[in-house]
C-alpha cells in the first residue's frame, strides 16, 4: 500500500522504490503507476532521477494535478471523489477477523479457502509501518479514521493522497480465465 507519515527526501526515495519492486514482482498485478504531487515535485524530481540511474531501478513518474488545484477548495473536492467508491464497497481495505467479538488472527472461511487454492496472495493484508516517532500503525486504520470524520478530521493528507488515485488513469485489471491461456490440444492423426 504506502506510507502516512513525514519522510525526508531519501527515506521517500526508499519507499517508492521499495513499493515499486515490491508491487511489479507481486502475482496477478498488470499495472503499476508512480504519481508525485506536482507541489514538490519540481525539486525532487531531480533527486529521484539520480538515483534512478545511480540504482539502475527506472520507472516512470506521473504529475499528478488536478484542474482546479490552484483553487482554495481543491482538496476538499479531489477528497469528495473517493465517496461514491466507499459507498458502493469499491474500496476494499483489510478486514479484522472477530471471533466472540474479539479481534483474532484467524482467517475466514473464505480466506482460508482461498489461501487453500494456492491463492493466499490474494488475501488483503494490513501495511504496518512505522512514522517519524517510531510509532508503528495500520495504515487502513489512519485512513478509515481520517474518512469516518471528513471533513472534520484534524488532518486528511491520507485521503488527499488516496484520491490522487483518480489522478493516474488506473483501470480495472483484466479477468483472464486459465482456460483461454492453454493452446487448444489436438491428437495426432486424428
Amino acid at each position: 500500500m504506502g506510507y502516512h507519515h513525514k519522510m525526508s527526501l531519501s527515506e521517500r526515495w526508499t519507499a517508492l522504490r521499495t513499493l515499486y519492486k515490491r508491487w511489479t514482482a507481486e502475482p496477478g498485478v498488470q499495472m503499476v503507476k508512480v504519481g508525485y504531487e506536482r507541489y514538490g515535485m519540481t525539486s525532487d524530481i531531480e533527486y529521484l532521477e539520480e538515483k534512478m540511474e545511480q540504482e539502475r531501478c527506472y520507472f516512470p513518474i506521473e504529475e499528478l494535478n488536478w484542474p482546479r488545484d490552484s483553487d482554495e477548495r481543491s482538496k476538499l473536492d479531489r477528497i469528495q471523489r473517493l465517496e461514491p467508491d466507499f459507498r458502493n464497497g469499491r474500496i476494499h481495505l483489510p478486514f479484522t477477523n472477530f471471533v466472540d467479538g474479539v479481534q483474532s488472527r484467524e482467517l475466514t472461511q473464505l480466506q482460508q479457502r482461498t489461501k487453500d487454492e494456492g491463492c493466499g496472495f490474494q488475501i488483503l493484508q494490513p501495511t504496518i509501518r512505522t512514522d517519524s516517532d517510531g510509532k508503528t500503525y495500520r495504515l487502513h486504520i489512519r485512513l478509515t479514521q481520517e474518512y469516518l470524520v471528513y471533513p472534520f478530521a484534524p488532518h486528511d493528507d491520507g485521503l488527499d493522497c488516496a484520491s490522487r488515485w483518480y489522478d493516474l488513469d488506473l483501470g480495472p485489471p483484466d479477468v483472464i480465465d486459465d482456460r483461454y491461456i492453454e493452446p487448444e490440444a489436438f491428437i495426432d492423426g486424428a
